[in-house]
């Protein structure tokens, strides 16, 4: 016989207090395809950098494979922990990391205008903090602050009607977006991570259901931003200038990218093989780390290109699936980010080493040597490999009140009898 509580969880909720709480949503089997195509697309990456790692070795004095072993390590702890933590706690803390965010970037500027050794600066631009032989990047635990703060600030405007009031919402959003982004590409010169927080900002607001006249003038403001960001730097006016074929660019932004044209070019059909990279003998500028496609293709050719390409469209495939399933307006603003996040730093890095867009740095996720980079990209998987075992039966709807669904057209798991009251949860 069922007992008190049980039967308390078990209870149709009234209407009155649908309004108030969200639905119980009992913990389910998770998507373990995420997991899948995580793990391979890692493995890979831990294979290509072990057959070049001879290669980088003689240039950089570093094993770069050991490395990577030891960053995926701690990856999958990261993974771990965000796949178990309450989801709350992550809405709850969003303020104190996006601080966090700001304030590791601030010193991290201020300590690059000093010389201190704590800031690790190439080419002027300061990303880094260098601990010993260990280094950290600010500006992912910038997007990752920035992503949460976004998801719990645009869904609490949701569900009070303000969503497209410009006073209430979009110019303080804007305001902290605006904030963040002269730090990312101001001060650390890093244009692929500020276009990727862009499109992070852009495509949750697009998701909480912004007008289409206000995500037109949002387009129009991030476009000028763009364009006053590539003004004020010359070496961006120097990749634009190769990418358009102008006489003027320079040879050291056109060098970058007719290697890495050179290697893709050279991979053929199948590739030359594991450990017959050329590029990667010094040929190849960071060819670990932002041009790993172009060794990537190298070594298995057209053939293994398109096979990463379809698991990465397969990975944010299952990513939208979880987005599509998922109940509250936090959680849908947090795939959303998620989404965002890792497609459009995949697509940003393929599209600049096949010479689609202009040359900007930035790491591909999972395969890309990088610590940091890594962490944060393992982080998001662990908080969608949660959400996902909080997801309905049917494709929820992206209005601010998701929880009118009757709890009988839920996925059900497990045995027929009674499940305990612990495993039902405030999605």
């Amino acid at each position: 016989m069922s007992t008190q509580r049980e039967l308390a969880f078990r209870r149709r909720p009234s209407a009155q207090s649908q309004a108030k709480e969200p639905e119980l949503i009992r913990r389910h089997r998770p998507d373990y395809l995420l997991v899948v195509f995580m793990v391979f697309l890692m493995m890979l990456g831990l294979v290509v950098l072990y057959s070049i790692n001879m290669a980088l070795a003689q240039r950089y004095d570093n094993n770069f494979a050991l490395k990577q072993a030891i960053f995926l390590g701690l990856g999958l702890s990261a993974f771990m922990f965000a796949a178990r933590v309450p989801l709350r706690w992550f809405e709850k803390h969003a303020s104190k990391l996006l601080l966090a965010g700001i304030i590791t970037s601030l010193l991290l500027a201020a300590l690059g205008l000093i010389g201190s050794s704590l800031a690790n600066c190439n080419g002027g631009a300061c990303r880094w903090y260098a601990i010993g032989g260990l280094s950290f990047q600010p500006a992912e635990l910038l997007k990752f602050g920035l992503m949460l703060y976004l998801a719990v600030f645009l869904s609490a405007k949701m569900r009070a009607g303000q969503l497209n009031n410009l006073r209430e919402t979009l110019i303080p959003a804007g305001v902290v977006v605006g904030f963040l982004s002269f730090l990312v590409i101001g001060l650390q010169k890093d244009m692929g991570t500020g276009l990727v927080i862009l499109a992070v900002a852009f495509g949750m607001l697009v998701m909480a259901g912004l007008k289409s006249s206000y995500m037109a003038l949002t387009g129009a403001i991030i476009a000028a931003a763009g364009v006053l960001f590539v003004i004020i730097a010359p070496h961006r006016i120097a990749r634009i200038l190769t990418f358009v074929g102008h006489d003027d660019a320079s040879d050291a932004a056109n060098y970058h990218i007719q290697q890495a044209l050179i290697g893709i070019g050279s991979g053929g059909f199948l590739g030359k093989g594991l450990g017959q990279s050329i590029q990667a003998f010094g040929y190849l500028p960071e060819a670990a780390n932002d041009s790993i496609f172009a060794i990537v293709a190298e070594t298995f050719g057209f053939v293994g290109t398109v096979v990463i390409l379809v698991a990465y469209a397969f990975l944010v495939y299952r990513l939208l699936v979880v987005l599509q399933h998922s109940e509250r307006p936090e959680l849908k603003l947090i795939m959303a980010g998620i989404v965002c996040w890792i497609g459009s730093q995949a697509i940003i890095n393929v599209a600049a080493m096949v010479g689609l867009i202009p040359l900007t740095g930035i790491t591909l996720p999972f395969l890309s040597f990088g610590g940091t980079s890594l962490l944060f990209t393992m982080l998001l998987m662990g908080i969608a490999f949660n959400i996902s075992h909080y997801t309905s039966f049917r494709p929820t709807s992206n209005k601010g009140d998701n929880n009118s669904e009757d709890s009988s057209g839920r996925r059900r798991v497990g045995r027929s009898r009674h499940p305990r009251a612990e495993r039902y949860q405030r999605a």
